[in-house]
């Protein structure tokens, strides 16, 4: 009994695959087409014989369009058993399958949806921070391209302060190379008498008057030197003497020669020989 029980539980109750309208529907184009082939022939008979040959020419005409359309019937009927033959296949995997396995089954499908429902979403969501973010690198890039553009500018102002600052400087230096050897010195101002000076080096002594009355009268000695130097009246007459090295030797000398003179007199000393002074008032 045990036994039969288990046959009986384990008896297959679904319903069996049936063909029988495909089997009708074979038999159905079968006859049809005969019925067909029958009332052409009966037509072939009825007619005159002047007609045979139109006749004769139209039914070979149907003859090929039907010989065509059981041609593409029988491709469709190959396609029917083919699909037929899927259809048992899958029912037999199916019939295979343990029913108590379906709610498993079911639950994995279920949650293979559920994860890729849940990826689908964060997918999404990565999507919407990628172009978030690729949207804010665009900006970032446009206003790099703006800093870029204005830096470019600054900069070509820079070089055009520096190519000023470079002219500059360089007449600075041709400037300065100029009054290398220019050394400034003042006078009292108050003082009411005429600033007349006397450069004296090794060769020569060469006088100028400040007023511009006097320019670049050259002696060779200290005694042509005093004698027109006493032409000049020594109440409105202040010699400065500008020292060189070359000259020390005998600038006491003209110093006291001026002062026994009458002349109020003062002295620069020059340190070098190329050197010049320039007068200004103080």
């Amino acid at each position: 009994m045990t036994g039969n029980k288990k046959e009986m539980a384990k008896k297959d109750n679904s319903p069996a695959i049936s063909f029988f309208s495909f089997q009708d529907i074979i038999t159905s184009i079968t006859g049809i087409m005969f019925l067909v082939v029958m009332m052409l022939v009966l037509m072939i008979l009825q007619q005159p014989d002047s007609a045979a040959k139109q006749m004769d020419k139209k039914v070979k005409e149907n003859v090929k369009k039907l010989e065509q359309e059981v041609k593409v019937l029988k491709q469709s009927l190959l396609i029917l058993a083919k699909q037929a033959e899927m259809r048992k296949k899958r029912l037999e995997e199916l019939k295979k399958l343990n029913m108590e396995k379906l709610p498993a089954i079911k639950n994995e499908l279920v949650s293979k949806l559920e994860a890729a429902d849940a990826l689908l979403l964060q997918m999404d969501a990565e999507e919407k921070d990628f172009l978030k973010k690729q949207k804010e690198e665009v900006d970032k890039s446009a206003k790099l391209l703006l800093d870029l553009d204005e830096n470019e500018k600054l900069k070509k102002e820079n070089e055009q302060k520096i190519v000023e600052l470079k002219d500059l400087v360089l007449r600075q230096k041709k400037l300065a190379a100029k009054y290398k050897n220019i050394v400034k010195f003042v006078w009292d101002k108050s003082n009411p008498k005429r600033p007349v000076l006397l450069d004296c080096s090794e060769k020569k002594i060469v006088m100028n008057s400040l007023d511009g009355k006097i320019r670049n009268k050259s002696f060779s000695t200290i005694a042509d030197c005093l004698d027109y130097c006493k032409t000049l009246p020594a109440h409105d007459t202040y010699f400065i003497l500008l020292i060189k090295p070359s000259a020390f030797h005998y600038a006491e000398n003209l110093s006291a020669q001026l002062r026994e003179a009458g002349f109020e007199r003062g002295r620069e000393i020059i340190a070098k020989e190329e050197q010049v002074l320039i007068g200004g008032e103080m």
